[in-house]
C-alpha cells in the first residue's frame, strides 16, 4: 500500500498521525507522494495486480475496510494507474531509482543514447511533442535550462512531478541533453517546497551513483546536472515539458497535457487530458466531478482567459490550455 504524503498529504496530517498509520500497517506500507488527487488527501492506495483502491480523507485510525482490502477483499471502487503517460507512476512508487526503473524509467534515455542526437531530435520533431510544448530547439553543447514556475497555479504541476516522479523529470532532462548535444543542465527551483528539491536532488544523486549521468550504465557522454534557486533564465523549459520527453519513444507517445484544476469543483487536483481531438471543456469538468450546466465559466492560464459555458463543447487545444492552470468559477460568479 502506498501512503500519499508529499506536500498535499503532509498539509492534512501531522507526523505523529502518520506514525500511527505506519505502526498499524507495518511492512505493508510504502511512503510515496501525492498522486494528483489532492481532493482525497490524506489518502492511501492499496495496489495489487490488476487492481488499485484509493482510501480518501483518512482519519487518525485505520479504517476496517482498508485492512480488509489489504487482505484481498476490496470494494469495487477503482483508482486507475494513470491512463496517460506522465501521471502513470505519480504517487505509485517510493521515489527510489530501483522502483522507478521497475516501472519503466530510463528506457527513453537508453533509446536516445542508442540513436544519437540527430535521430533523437528527428523522433521528437516527428512526435506530437512540438504541438504540445513547442519546438525543442538546439543548443550546440550549451547548457539546458529548466525551471519550475514560482508564484503561479502551475507551480502545482511542477511540485507534483518533482515530488512524485523525480526520475521522470531527470530522464526528460537527460533526453533533452542528448537531443541537443548539451553536456550540462541547470534546474532552477524557485518557489518550490523543500520536499520537491530534496526529491530531485536525491534522484540526481542516485543516477550519479549508478552510472546514468556519466554514461557508464546506459551509454552516451557524461552530463552534469545542477539544482539551484533564484530567478530562472529566459527561455527555460518547464518541468512538465522536460518530463514529457520521457514518453517520446512510447508507441504511440501520449498526446496529452497536464492541467491544474482548482476552484468550484468537487475533485480539485492534477489531471492529464488527451489533446487528440476529442476532449472538450465539458469533458474536463466531468473528470473532476463538476456539473457543466452549473458552471458559468472557467478561467484558463496566467492571462486569465475566460471560457464561458456556451463554449464548453469546443475542443481543448494546447494553445487554449495556456500554461495548464484552470480555475472553475462558482455558479454565482458574474461573467
Amino acid at each position: 500500500m502506498v501512503l500519499h504524503r508529499g506536500t498535499c498529504g503532509n498539509a492534512h496530517k501531522a507526523d505523529g498521525e502518520w506514525h500511527l498509520l505506519r505502526a498499524a500497517l507495518g511492512e505493508a506500507l510504502v511512503e510515496g507522494a501525492c498522486d494528483g488527487a489532492c481532493w482525497a488527501a490524506p489518502a492511501a492506495t492499496v495496489q495489487r495486480e490488476g487492481h488499485q483502491h484509493r482510501f480518501a480523507r483518512l482519519g487518525d485510525e485505520v479504517p476496517p475496510e482498508l485492512l480488509q482490502c489489504l487482505g484481498g477483499q476490496c470494494a469495487d471502487e477503482y483508482a486507475g494507474r494513470g491512463e496517460y503517460g506522465l501521471l502513470e507512476r505519480l504517487g505509485r512508487q517510493d521515489g527510489s531509482l530501483e522502483d522507478a526503473v521497475a516501472h519503466g524509467a530510463y528506457g527513453a534515455l537508453a533509446q536516445a543514447n542508442a540513436l544519437g542526437p540527430e535521430r533523437t531530435s528527428d523522433a521528437i520533431r516527428a512526435s506530437s511533442y512540438p504541438a504540445r510544448y513547442g519546438p525543442l530547439g538546439t543548443s550546440d553543447g550549451a547548457t539546458v535550462e529548466v525551471a519550475a514556475r514560482p508564484d503561479s497555479p502551475t507551480a502545482f504541476i511542477d511540485r507534483h512531478l518533482l515530488e512524485g516522479d523525480p526520475h521522470r523529470v531527470l530522464e526528460g532532462i537527460l533526453v533533452t541533453c542528448r537531443a541537443t548535444g548539451a553536456t550540462t543542465a541547470h534546474v532552477t527551483l524557485d518557489g518550490q517546497p523543500e520536499t520537491a528539491r530534496l526529491a530531485i536532488e536525491e534522484a540526481i544523486a542516485e543516477a550519479r551513483r549508478h552510472g546514468i549521468l556519466d554514461g557508464s550504465a546506459l551509454g552516451g557522454d557524461p552530463i552534469a546536472v545542477e539544482v539551484d534557486e533564484g530567478d530562472a533564465p529566459g527561455g527555460a523549459m518547464s518541468i512538465e515539458a522536460v518530463a514529457a520527453l520521457s514518453t517520446v519513444f512510447d508507441r504511440p507517445p501520449p498526446p496529452t497535457r497536464l492541467v491544474a484544476l482548482s476552484g468550484a469543483v468537487p475533485r480539485p487536483g492534477l489531471y492529464e487530458i488527451p489533446l487528440g481531438g476529442a476532449m472538450t471543456w465539458t469533458g474536463v469538468l466531468a473528470m473532476a466531478g463538476a456539473t457543466p450546466g452549473l458552471v458559468p465559466a472557467v478561467r484558463v492560464g496566467a492571462e486569465g482567459v475566460l471560457v464561458p459555458r456556451d463554449e464548453f463543447e469546443s475542443l481543448v487545444t494546447p494553445s487554449a490550455l495556456g500554461d495548464g492552470s484552470v480555475v472553475v468559477l462558482d455558479r454565482d460568479s458574474e461573467v
